[in-house]
């Protein structure tokens, strides 16, 4: 599914005057179709789960399997929430987690540097893990309320400027 995603992503990224003016909640409706595609019509988006409504939403075999919010990169402060937004949306059971970030600033490695060092500085923040690219951050976090309990999370970052 982490592969799914990630070639989802990427397919944004070679055409990014087609995604520049989507909104958010637009591009994470063209990630919902290769999701849908592979596991049968089983991602859904703003589904309810726990405290809230996540933005992706993938079951199988009646279990959560994985669950993402998706979020227009607006500063360290914001990419923060949205971790702590996903985590109050997972129940203990729901350790496959992912933010992905829609960047519109042209400079991207300035950007991932920044989510690393804000990521590594988080409470629940455990370990990293070995992302698949540059553009990925890939970690362990403890569990709110449960330092026992882990959740892995990916980080994906779109680069989607709006002019080149």
């Amino acid at each position: 599914m982490l592969g799914i995603l990630r070639s989802a992503c990427v397919s944004m990224e070679r055409s990014p005057g087609t995604y520049a003016g989507m909104s958010e909640e637009d591009r994470r409706q063209v990630l919902l179709i290769p999701l849908n595609t592979q596991y049968r019509e089983q991602a859904s988006a703003e589904a309810f789960n726990v405290t809230g409504k996540t933005d992706i939403l993938l079951k199988w075999e009646d279990q959560n399997l994985f669950i993402a919010e998706c979020k227009i990169w607006r500063g360290v402060k914001s990419f923060t929430e949205a971790i702590d937004q996903l985590f109050s949306y997972a129940a203990w059971r729901d350790t496959k987690l992912a933010v992905v970030m829609f960047v519109g600033e042209k400079n991207l490695s300035d950007i991932v540097d920044k989510a690393h060092h804000a990521l590594a500085e988080h409470p629940q923040f455990h370990e990293w893990g070995s992302a698949d690219n540059e553009q990925e951050l890939r970690a362990t976090m403890r569990w709110p309320g449960d330092d026992r309990r882990r959740g892995h999370l990916n980080v994906f970052f779109v680069h989607i400027p709006s002019d080149r």
